[in-house]
């Protein structure tokens, strides 16, 4: 099963949000993940897709929705199915990690 996440709020970037999405991602052992943020009508978004079994997606979204990283201002959390590839969890890691040194 694959999914779309939308973090939606007036601060969702710069308060670590996407290494706080991949770091759930990793808690629930999900192999398929990727992150990235944008700006859509002056609101930040930050986008998760992911792919697992129905309980790892299930936990994901829990999680998701209960632990804001702090500084965070959310608006909104929506979720979507996703029906397009998604890259290993580790090229998320591994890129997020390599634009911090």
């Amino acid at each position: 099963m694959k999914m779309q996440v939308r973090v939606e709020g007036n601060k969702v970037h710069d308060v670590g949000y996407r290494l706080h999405l991949l770091d759930l991602a990793i808690r629930h052992e999900i192999d398929r993940f990727s992150v990235h943020r944008l700006v859509e009508d002056g609101m930040q978004v930050v986008i998760a897709r992911v792919e697992g079994n129905d309980d790892q997606l299930s936990r994901f979204l829990t999680d998701v929705e209960k632990e804001i990283p702090n500084g965070a201002d959310v608006s909104g959390i929506i979720n979507e199915p996703f029906y397009e590839y998604i890259s290993p969890t580790i090229a998320a890691a591994w890129g997020l990690i390599s634009r911090r040194t």
